[in-house]
């Protein structure tokens, strides 16, 4: 009678530990899990399980090693490059495509639930790339589309149009530059020339040049005025008229002029008959 007693003791306490036992997650419930870790663009379309195991003193840990197949649900694009803030992306996957990935799953339990870590040993889901609508940027243009010719056409018209806005600033910002040369040199001044005193150099504006009236011993010479690449100007004679007693006409052939800061003109020059001299002048009005 005891020994009855003491089978059935001893059977609840086996068919209590049975029903303690850990189940594992099985292929449906890691596939669904799996399908949850993966980018909401990739469905986990089929899940197998390799092997797998129980670990742990109460078998509270699982380890499986599987082979999944995902595809895409949507087109998926990679960065291509940039221009400013527009983005331009280059498609690297097609609705549909699908991978075949392989991995390991390592699931701990607490109570009744598993909690499970996914593994990829190749990882598609990083080289494909992302939906278009995931990327942030002022505006975002597929390689290759109409759209991309249409951005090309417009670019072109605003480097065009930036290039003539960038002349034309150039082109005023040189003008004014010279008309700040020519103002210098516009006025009349006085002082030596060829070793004669009392010479005055008279430059006006004609238009839209200058000219130039030397005033020397009884002769006035006309001389055209241009400026120099270097800085400075060059006065080349182009006639003379006597206006009083004097000698002939020195008949200058050139003045190399540099202005300085407060408007002294000094100048190498040369008469057409080859004779050289300095011209020292000052302004007195302009």
């Amino acid at each position: 009678m005891k020994k009855i007693l003491i089978l059935r003791a001893i059977f609840p306490c086996v068919f209590a530990a049975a029903c303690s036992a850990p189940v594992p997650p099985n292929a449906g419930q890691l596939r669904e899990r799996f399908g949850v870790e993966i980018p909401a663009y990739w469905h986990a379309s089929a899940f197998h399980l390799e092997a797998s195991q129980l670990r742990g003193d109460r078998g509270d840990r699982f380890l499986g090693r599987f082979r999944a197949t995902i595809a895409l649900t949507a087109p998926t694009y990679v960065e291509d490059h940039r221009v400013g803030d527009t983005i331009f992306i280059r498609q690297a996957g097609s609705r549909g495509d699908f991978k075949t990935v392989y991995g390991r799953a390592d699931a701990t339990r607490a109570g009744r639930e598993w909690s499970t870590k996914f593994q990829m040993e190749n990882d598609p889901t990083r080289s494909l790339g992302q939906p278009r609508d995931f990327f942030t940027g002022a505006r975002v243009i597929v390689v290759g589309s109409k759209e991309e010719q249409e951005w090309e056409y417009q670019q072109q018209l605003r480097e065009a149009q930036a290039q003539l806005e960038a002349e034309a600033q150039a082109q005023a910002q040189r003008e004014a530059e010279q008309a700040v040369r020519e103002n210098a040199l516009i006025g009349e001044r006085r002082g030596t020339a060829f070793g004669e005193r009392d010479v005055r150099l008279v430059v006006n504006r004609a238009d839209d040049h200058l000219i130039a009236f030397l005033y020397i011993q009884g002769y006035m010479e006309t001389l055209r005025v241009q400026e120099m690449a270097g800085g400075g100007f060059l006065l080349t004679g182009i006639g003379a008229d006597k206006v009083g007693r004097g000698p002939d006409s020195y008949n200058l052939d050139m003045i190399e002029a540099q202005i300085s800061a407060e408007g002294y003109l000094s100048a190498n020059a040369r008469d057409t008959a080859g004779s050289t001299g300095r011209i020292a002048m000052r302004k007195i009005t302009g």
